[in-house]
């Protein structure tokens, strides 16, 4: 539940830090959703699919041992009606949700044993090398985020998710081993984040406030954000 908890904190401190953000995004919840709906989100299989973002699926070879069907069926719960999965994809500034695991992935290193001698622009890796990524820089790539520092949840907009390389975008590693949480913990943190911002606006307590990320085994913030929450007129 911490990194849930770093990752929901960290995103509300973004939207808040943003106003304009948080303005289209109460839009956009506005037309789409009904005041009493729910919001749910359909099964892996269902949803759309952002290139780079989430990578390929573990081959049967690789995971012999592992055994997902208790996972799928919690995910094809949280889909409570078709109509809803529907009304739930279309809000695709929620579905942006990621710009905030670009900025503050949930862990800021990872590592991998290389299995066979490779070469990087000219530089040979032996094999058995272990090599440590850094999603935290590896999100910063000006060639592929331009202003790379902006909390701008549109880069992830369909249209424009297109043009993001495969594993430019890793904040929860890549290949057969990565984290195996990583479906829920999104579905987990767009649908929190929908029912606060149906319910409320927000600010930061203090303007001026600063939090910086601290990377220990979870990204963590220097600080706690404050922020003042006001209920919306509906």
């Amino acid at each position: 539940m911490k990194p849930l908890r770093l990752q929901l904190s960290g995103l509300l401190y973004l939207i808040g830090l943003y106003p304009d953000v948080q303005d289209k995004i109460h839009q956009e919840l506005n037309s789409v959703l009904e005041l009493t709906a729910r919001v749910s989100f359909g099964r892996r299989s269902e949803r759309t699919q952002i290139p780079g973002v989430r990578p390929k699926a573990p081959k049967e070879e690789d995971l012999k041992t592992q055994n997902f069907s208790g996972c799928e069926r919690i995910i094809h719960c949280m889909a409570r009606t078709r109509k809803q999965t529907q009304e739930s994809e279309k809000l695709n500034l929620i579905n942006a949700t990621a710009e905030c695991y670009r900025l503050y992935p949930p862990s800021p290193l990872f590592a991998r044993k290389i299995s066979e001698e490779i070469s990087i622009c000219g530089y040979k890796i032996p094999k058995k090398t272990t090599v440590v990524v850094s999603p935290f820089l590896v999100h910063r790539d000006e060639n592929v985020f331009p202003d790379p520092e902006k909390f701008d949840p549109e880069r992830f907009l369909p249209e424009n998710s297109a043009n993001i390389p495969e594993c430019a975008y890793i904040p929860f590693a890549a290949g057969p081993r990565n984290c195996i949480g990583r479906v829920f913990a999104e579905m987990e943190v767009k649908v929190l984040v929908c029912h606060i911002l149906r319910n409320f606006s927000f600010t930061l307590w203090t303007r001026g406030t600063k939090c910086f990320p601290l990377p220990k085994i979870t990204l963590q913030s220097s600080q706690p954000a404050r922020i003042k929450f006001r209920r919306r007129q509906q």
